[in-house]
């Protein structure tokens, strides 16, 4: 009985390694998960903030170019602009 004893907490041993095993493994799947979906998130957001940027300096350049085409039409007309100044 003594041997069955000692072979019995044995296994039980190597079950509760191979348990605690499994938590680890499990767990660093879990975090290597979690920075993988962070990276890739941050990848996507930083092509979309990109895109606005592009799209931001497109209307602001829209709009500079309009504003000095209307300022070379005021000049060109010189009634339009007062005498006193």
């Amino acid at each position: 009985m003594t041997i069955h004893r000692k072979n019995a907490a044995e296994r039980h041993a190597v079950r509760a390694r191979h348990g605690i095993a499994l938590i680890a493994v499990l767990f660093i799947a879990v975090v290597a998960t979690v920075i993988a979906l962070a990276s890739a998130s941050m990848a996507v957001s930083g092509k979309l903030v990109l895109a606005g940027s592009d799209r931001s300096a497109a209307v602001d350049d829209a709009a500079i170019s309009a504003l000095e085409i209307e300022r070379s039409r005021l000049n060109a007309k010189l009634d339009s602009v007062p005498v006193d100044g």
